[in-house]
């Protein structure tokens, strides 16, 4: 689980008590939270950043969740209110979200820096999902600024000459193509996808940008 706080100083310390008291809520449901562990993931960031470790109980039943909390990320145009559906009641929580462009804009920016050394296949099947899945639908336009605003926030250049170069070193992959393999093993909702349909989902985002780019 991803989240961010705007307009609010972040430290380990406020972390803590943030969840503390979001754990220590009553909700008569039998599930208690403990966290486990904080850690900075931004320590050479201009940003705060940080990584709970949470242990969830319900009776006997344990479940480990993983939390981060940033500060300073760019949302575009703005954060939207998306009511989330729960599983086990006939209701919804409005929360404030991300943007799906932002997400999209993100997702493609953590590709790109990590290109073959990254560890995280989640953000090949998010792309997937985002772009190729027909699940949501996106504002070119707004996707455009997201990115520009977001590589800039993260001081990295756009240059669709390198991204296609990285994207096919990582269509051609070995290394990257058996841990794309390994996260289906042990998820499940990501079999029957390909590969090269996630490199296919990157690089119509990079076209996209490519053609406003030589529009404009």
């Amino acid at each position: 689980m991803d989240t961010t706080l705007k307009g609010y100083p972040l430290n380990k310390q406020e972390v803590e008590k943030i969840f503390k008291d979001i754990f220590n809520i009553n909700l008569n449901d039998d599930v208690t939270f403990e966290i486990i562990d904080i850690k900075n993931i931004r320590i050479e960031s201009n940003y705060s950043g940080y990584r709970l470790n949470v242990l969830s109980k319900f009776d006997k039943n344990k479940t480990y969740i993983t939390i981060e909390i940033t500060t300073g990320d760019v949302i575009t145009p703005k954060e939207i209110k998306y009511n989330y559906k729960c599983f086990f009641q006939n209701q919804t929580i409005p929360i404030m979200s991300y943007s799906i462009e932002t997400i999209i804009a993100e997702k493609l920016h953590a590709i790109i820096v990590h290109g073959a050394l990254t560890t995280r296949l989640k953000d090949y099947y998010d792309m997937y999902i985002l772009v190729k899945g027909n699940i949501v639908t996106f504002n070119k336009q707004t996707l455009i600024m997201a990115i520009e605003n977001t590589f800039q926030s993260r001081n990295t250049k756009i240059d669709i000459k390198e991204f296609r170069t990285i994207i096919e070193e990582l269509n051609e992959d070995k290394h990257v193509r058996k841990l794309w393999k390994d996260y289906q093993n042990k998820n499940p909702y990501a079999k029957g996808i390909k590969y090269e349909d996630t490199i296919i989902a990157i690089e119509e985002v990079i076209n996209i940008l490519e053609t406003e780019m030589i529009t404009t």
